[in-house]
């Protein structure tokens, strides 16, 4: 953990060129898109149809809010460093920090060059090692970050196993291995090289792939048993529920629908690959890059709740509101027919979600390894076993049966809440001195608890 404390976290001696906008998208709709989709129907039926769009609306609005302090926190200084710079020229510090935050050029004004007096921030814990009173916090994002993309990686590995099993299944294909083998040969062949890369720049490629994978499991869902006239004719069912008044189940699903919506955890390393090292320590560049990640934050939180809307509604409507934790899981690769084509589908779906997964895996433990080490400056090799050691471990957890419901749920509420709701509240107290700016904070703030404790009794209790 001390290497994350180091200011070497900003300080990159070999140049890179910035991502575009496109590229950053992708790679962050990547580390969006995975496992929290495939439960979002079995949220639905524990909330109902209704009220689980509705929430889903609702966390992301709060997704982006938190990314907006986030944002602002990578790339302004310190309220202690600007009232020093503003101090020894002549200027107001205060008047600069309490500056909106969607500026141009011509309003910027003394706010851009107390912005640009420091660079971009690549990791999540730089930007609170900059702005937080305490070490403590910085501390407790640390450990709830690491938790937080190791625990998603082992569930995103738990899927991996799952379908890589049950597709040798239902092609006949007979290994005589343990179920969990062929997830590690994968991890090995594919997510480990990919895990040793330095910079998440190099991940686009990989990111497209994942991200049609993705898409291509929400059309499978789509045209797989999805009309209530279906629903309506199977034997002793009703139509999904459209709302549920008891909060029991409620409290229960958000951890599921705030991990599907959690992009606080990678978006300052994708933010990162969007700044350019010609540039930095620039007014020009202090601008560019806010409203470079206002876009990034919109478009991906855009195409994220159609996507996630689209595969809801017609995953809970496929199965008349009982739906498995892992969708997937309740569609037929073999329905009586050789060549029916929906069963093909589901199938290829099974493959693309393996691939997807692998492929998402890499940025997470980028993430997990940047709380450890300067994947830039520190020694090679340290950085090497560093990663190799959060990608086995993970593996290894990964191989014995865990339920996917648990998983997600614990991992989310316990660490989730953290990284994604309270702390970029007390973040946006450090920022931010507007009594509107404070009373979002103080919402978030409790929203998190709120899913922390409710989250981890639904979670446990369910």
């Amino acid at each position: 953990m001390a290497a994350s404390s180091s200011s070497s976290h900003n300080t990159h001696t070999r140049m890179r060129t910035r991502a575009s906008l496109g590229s950053a998208s992708v790679n962050l709709s990547m580390a969006v898109l995975g496992v929290g989709q495939l439960t979002l129907p079995y949220a639905a039926s524990l909330t109902g149809l209704a009220e689980c769009l509705l929430l889903l609306l609702v966390l992301t609005a709060a997704a982006l809010v938190s990314l907006d302090s986030i944002r602002e926190g990578a790339i302004r200084p310190s309220r202690r460093r600007a009232e020093t710079r503003a101090a020894s020229s002549g200027g107001d510090g205060e008047a600069a920090l309490a500056t909106p935050l969607l500026v141009d050029d011509d309003s910027i004004g003394q706010m851009g060059e107390l912005a640009a007096s420091v660079e971009c921030k690549s990791t999540y814990a730089a930007v609170l090692e900059e702005h937080m009173p305490s070490h403590y916090y910085k501390k407790l994002s640390d450990v709830a970050l690491l938790l937080y993309a190791w625990g998603g990686s082992v569930s995103f590995l738990v899927v991996v196993k799952q379908q890589v099993h049950y597709i040798t299944q239902s092609i006949k294909l007979s290994m005589h291995l343990p179920s969990f083998a062929p997830m590690l040969l994968l991890t090995a062949a594919v997510t480990l090289p990919l895990s040793m890369l330095r910079s998440v720049k190099a991940l686009r490629y990989s990111s497209v792939f994942g991200s049609l994978a993705a898409l291509f499991i929400t059309a499978v869902v789509v045209v797989h048993n999805p009309t209530l006239k279906m629903c309506a004719l199977a034997a002793g069912s009703e139509p999904p529920a459209q709302w549920e008044i008891n909060p029991t189940p409620i409290v229960a699903a958000l951890p599921l629908l705030a991990f599907a919506l959690n992009t606080s955890w990678s978006y300052v390393p994708v933010f990162f690959s969007m700044s350019d090292d010609a540039q930095k320590g620039t007014r020009r560049e202090a601008v560019r890059l806010r409203r470079s990640g206002t876009w990034l934050a919109m478009i991906v939180h855009s195409f994220v709740y159609v996507n996630y809307s689209v595969i809801t509604v017609y995953g809970i409507v496929s199965f008349c509101g009982d739906v498995k934790q892992n969708v997937l899981d309740g569609y037929s690769i073999h329905s009586g027919k050789h060549d029916d084509w929906r069963g093909h589908m589901v199938l290829f779906a099974r493959c693309a979600l393996a691939v997807q997964l692998i492929f998402a895996l890499p940025l997470r433990f980028h993430v997990a390894r940047d709380v450890l080490v300067d994947a830039y400056n520190d020694d090679r090799m340290k950085v090497r076993l560093v990663t190799f050691a959060l990608v086995a471990s993970a593996a290894a957890a990964a191989a014995p049966p865990v339920p996917l419901r648990t998983a997600i749920g614990l991992t989310s509420a316990v660490c989730a809440s953290v990284v994604i709701y309270i702390i970029p509240a007390r973040l946006s107290f450090a920022l931010y001195d507007s009594a509107l700016a404070r009373v979002t904070a103080c919402a978030m703030a409790v929203f998190g608890v709120l899913v922390m404790v409710g989250g981890s009794y639904g979670s446990v209790m369910g």
